[in-house]
C-alpha cells in the first residue's frame, strides 16, 4: 500500500524543521517513518500539529523532544498563513505547556517559553554525581572546574560561560562528554556562552543531534543564567551561528522573537 505525507520544511536560525500533521505520524513504526523521512531530506527535527494546536516534536535520532523553539516560531507563521492560527492571540500545546504567539511588523514571530527553572533538579540531574554550587554543578575538566549553570526551560540545559574564541573547541568536546555523564541519564543541552557589548554570542549541542546552529530554549537558558549571575539586565539579542534572537524575560514567562522561513514543501511517499 503506497502512502503520501505531505511535510513543509522551515528554518529558524538556521536551525531545519520539518512539519507535518499529526495524523500524518503512524502509530506504529515510527522510528523506521522518521529515519526515512529524515534520510529522504536531512533536518535538525521533526514537529508534527493537530486539532487544538498541539504539537509533538522529535529530534534527528528519532528521540522525543518536549519542545523546540525555534520549530514553535515556524509553525505559528505556518498556522497564522494557513489560517488555522490567529496571529494575535493564537496558541500552541507542547509537552512543556502552553505558548501564546504573535507576529512582528517585520515577519517574524514572537513566541512564550515556559519560565526557566534552574537547578539540578529541574534538570534531572542524578544526586551524588557531580559537586554543586547552588544552581550549577561543578565539572572536574582536564585539570580545571567548570561551572555548569543548570536550566530547565521545557527541555534541561548546562550553560558554561566562556570567551567566544573557545566555544567550538570546547563544544565539541563538551556536548557528548555531559550526554554520556552518569549525572544525566535522559541527556542534556549543551551551551557556550559569552557576554559582548552587543549582547550573547551562544553556541550549541542539542541532545539527538549534535551541533547546531541555533537553540532558542537553549538560549532563553543562558540569559536567564546570565541575568540571574548578574551578567545581563533586561532583554538580551543573542547571537548564534544561524542568526540572532532576541530574548526577553518577565515574572511569567520567556519571550523569543526571531526569523522563520521556508525552504520547501514536499511530499514523501512510502509502500
Amino acid at each position: 500500500m503506497t502512502t503520501s505525507c505531505h511535510v513543509t520544511t522551515m528554518q529558524g536560525l538556521g536551525n531545519v524543521l520539518h512539519i507535518i500533521k499529526s495524523g500524518d505520524m503512524p502509530a506504529s513504526n515510527q522510528e523506521q517513518f522518521l529515519q526515512r523521512l529524515f534520510s529522504e531530506k536531512p533536518a535538525d527535527g521533526l514537529l508534527a500539529h493537530g486539532p487544538g494546536g498541539r504539537v509533538e516534536t522529535w529530534n534527528r535520532d528519532g528521540s522525543a523532544a518536549e519542545l523546540c523553539g525555534n520549530g514553535l516560531r515556524c509553525l505559528a507563521r505556518l498556522g497564522i498563513e494557513e489560517g488555522w492560527l490567529d496571529p494575535g492571540s493564537g496558541q500552541l500545546q507542547t509537552d512543556a505547556g502552553v505558548h501564546s504567539i504573535c507576529s512582528t511588523a517585520d515577519g517574524g514571530i514572537s513566541i512564550s517559553m515556559p519560565m526557566p527553572c534552574p537547578g539540578p533538579a529541574a534538570v534531572g540531574m542524578k544526586e551524588g554525581e557531580l559537586e554543586t554550587q547552588g544552581d550549577a554543578a561543578l565539572l572536574q575538566w582536564e585539570g580545571s572546574e567548570l561551572q555548569l549553570h543548570l536550566v530547565a526551560t521545557g527541555n534541561p540545559h548546562a550553560v558554561l560561560f566562556i570567551e567566544a574564541q573557545e566555544h567550538a573547541a570546547m563544544l565539541a568536546e563538551l556536548g557528548p562528554a555531559l550526554q554520556q555523564h552518569a549525572a544525566f541519564p535522559a541527556g542534556i543541552n549543551v551551551h557556550c556562552a559569552g557576554i559582548e557589548t552587543a549582547g550573547m554570542v551562544l553556541s550549541s549541542w542539542e541532545r539527538g543531534v549534535g551541533v547546531t546552529q541555533a537553540c532558542a530554549t537553549g538560549a532563553t537558558a543562558a540569559v536567564y543564567a546570565a541575568s540571574a549571575a548578574g551578567l545581563l539586565e533586561g532583554a538580551c539579542t543573542v547571537h548564534m551561528p544561524g542568526g540572532a534572537l532576541i530574548v526577553e524575560l518577565d515574572d511569567t514567562a520567556a519571550w523569543n522573537t526571531g526569523p522563520a522561513e521556508y525552504v520547501e514543501r514536499w511530499v514523501s511517499v512510502s509502500g
